[in-house]
């Protein structure tokens, strides 16, 4: 596992199935942020 990456609501949105399978594959966990301020985490589930 590797350190928790940063990515804005919108770019997650724009490449999301990308982002829910390296989620997925390589347990990368993520802090969305919306207008630059964190709202909320996600983690690979399984």
């Amino acid at each position: 596992m590797q350190g928790m990456l940063t990515i804005s609501l919108s770019d997650l949105k724009a490449h999301l199935s990308e982002n829910v399978e390296r989620a997925e594959v390589e347990h990368e966990q993520y802090m969305i942020t919306r207008n630059g301020r964190p709202a909320g985490c996600g983690d690979g589930v399984g």
